[in-house]
């Protein structure tokens, strides 16, 4: 994700596009011995949805959760 810019800010997040119909963000989940990306978590909203809410209160807590639970495997 985002790869030519990565060096200069660090490794992607998360990437939210909105479409005409649909808003999606995508979560990179990387492992934490290699750096490299290892899936990804995708998540889609209704174009009414408020998106940046859902994502702050509930996808980015369950995102932090797996990379937790990721680093201890």
């Amino acid at each position: 994700m985002g790869k030519t810019l990565e060096p200069k800010l660090g490794k992607t997040i998360c990437i939210f596009t909105e479409y005409q119909n649909v808003k999606t963000a995508t979560f990179a989940l990387y492992n934490q011995q290699t750096l490299e990306q290892e899936a990804i978590v995708l998540a889609s909203f209704d174009k009414s949805a408020d998106a940046y809410l859902i994502i702050e209160e509930k996808i980015k807590p369950l995102v932090r959760q797996i990379r937790k639970s990721i680093e201890v495997a």
